[in-house]
């Protein structure tokens, strides 16, 4: 688990990690690399449209999809800046600290990478705390979307990057 989490929340309700490995010659930035995770396909695109739609009767955040989210290659991930409904809150050569939160949940998104020689090993780490009963009841559904959805996007950043 990050070693930073108890700065942004008191409990740990949910906690995933998602890495891969790939070579790669030239120096891939932990921006680029947590640029190119919110580069949606249309297919997610889809699940967040019907999950915005829905999420609007609890009054949670609803711009969740990559329309929500600034043009991509002007993220610079600098601390303080807004990314979707994300808040950039640490950012290294390595690491990206990103956090959302709303009266029903909080969650930090943990971009990490490593390089030695021209293999890089990049994690991707959710850690969620609950806020109350709803936000347990909403990621109940949601926990197998994001599961899916962060498995493909991992895998995906391994076949854009690997020997090129």
């Amino acid at each position: 688990m990050y070693k930073g989490t108890n700065i942004y929340i008191n409990k740990v309700d949910f906690e995933d990690c998602f890495s891969t490995k790939f070579t790669n010659s030239k120096d891939i930035s932990i921006v680029e690399l947590t640029a190119a995770t919110f580069e949606f396909p249309n297919w997610i695109k889809a699940l967040f449209y019907i999950r915005n739609k829905a999420v609007v009767l609890f009054g949670l955040q609803n711009d969740i999809s990559s329309s929500g989210m600034k043009n991509l290659q002007n993220m610079h991930c600098v601390e303080g800046e807004d990314f979707g409904i994300f808040n950039v809150k640490k950012k290294t050569n390595d690491t990206i600290v990103m956090f959302a939160g709303d009266k029903h949940l909080d969650a930090i998104f943990v971009v990490e990478r490593r390089k030695e020689n021209n293999n890089y090993f990049v994690s991707f780490e959710t850690i969620v705390q609950f806020n109350n009963k709803l936000g347990n009841f909403y990621f109940f559904f949601v926990k197998p979307f994001h599961k899916l959805i962060v498995y493909y996007l991992v895998n995906r950043i391994k076949t854009k990057y690997n020997n090129k």
